[in-house]
């Protein structure tokens, strides 16, 4: 069942991880949230980076879209919180195409800080788009799966996945932290030429 939604690729190292936060480190230390800007996969400077998009691939049986140079999208969360945090702002039910790739990508989701604190934590997919009533979604009739992560744990899963993370919470009076890279493979987009029409064609 599992891998009709998300396929797991493993469990990073924390020199894994101190370099991928050494590359993806906020310029602003005040930040919780950044996309980067994104680059092609054979411009990639970390190489975590670079070997988790090849590990997707070979996973998700999508080695071709690497060939073709594609766009990365990198996103980092750093959501620290405590027992009088709100939920407000966090993800609903979603699928990536509408994230920074702005359109279809295969996505990585690499959990490089779990604190054992905090209850809730998995990552739901869903079997198709939520429901609404009074605008707020009702879903839990359709959750499909469940993966529930620790430090070091990355999935990754196929374009047009609905997903979401869970609500999750701490008791704990002090921040303790749930850290998450989103990283993102555009798919290409093979544009069809306009056709050119001939002027003599639109004589009346």
């Amino acid at each position: 069942m599992t891998d009709n939604f998300y396929r797991y690729i493993g469990r990073m190292k924390p020199e894994n991880t101190k370099e991928v936060l050494e590359e993806y480190n906020f310029a602003n230390p005040g930040h919780k949230s950044h996309a980067w800007k994104s680059v092609r996969y054979n411009d990639l400077r970390s190489t975590v980076i670079s070997m988790l998009c090849e590990q997707s691939c070979v996973l998700l049986g999508t080695q071709d879209l690497l060939i073709k140079n594609p766009e990365i999208f990198v996103e980092r969360h750093h959501i620290e919180i405590t027992k009088d945090s709100s939920s407000v702002g966090r993800f609903g039910i979603h699928t990536d195409d509408d994230g920074p790739a702005g359109g279809p990508c295969q996505s990585i989701l690499y959990y490089y800080n779990i604190d054992e604190n905090i209850t809730d934590s998995q990552l739901n997919f869903y079997r198709r788009s939520p429901t609404y009533f009074n605008f707020i979604p009702v879903c839990n009739n359709h959750i499909a799966c469940s993966f529930q992560p620790v430090t070091g744990d990355v999935v990754t899963f196929h374009n047009g996945i609905w997903h979401c993370p869970g609500n999750y919470k701490t008791e704990s009076e002090t921040p303790v932290l749930r850290g998450v890279i989103a990283i993102f493979i555009k798919h290409h987009i093979e544009h069809k030429p306009i056709r050119q029409i001939d002027r003599c064609c639109l004589i009346m």
